[in-house]
């Protein structure tokens, strides 16, 4: 394999790692969650936690949501204008009771 066609290869994986779209993370705060959210974010992933707690992650790729998914009304608004390529539900009732 030539300098050239290795140039090409990496040059495509850096191109697609940096599309990989916007994961939505419900319940990101919890133990579970954070640990998938840092995942995500390493693996070159945006995300968007939403959460009834406030999570103690900062990353630039990382926007956080304090939202009661329960709530149809103010998820929807909360989430109006944003797009996601995939979700992830790990939120769970008894998380925070």
């Amino acid at each position: 394999m030539d300098l050239q066609s290795v140039s090409q290869k990496l040059e495509k994986i850096e191109t697609t790692n940096c599309n990989r779209g916007k994961i939505l993370v419900t319940g990101g705060s919890g133990f579970f969650g954070q640990i998938l959210l840092e995942r995500l974010l390493d693996d070159g992933y945006d995300c968007c936690n939403i959460d009834l707690k406030e999570t103690l992650l900062v990353h630039p790729r990382l926007e956080s949501l304090k939202v009661d998914i329960s709530d149809r009304e103010a998820l929807r608004h909360s989430l109006r204008g944003r797009k996601f390529s995939g979700i992830i539900h790990c939120a769970a009732v008894m998380a925070h009771v």
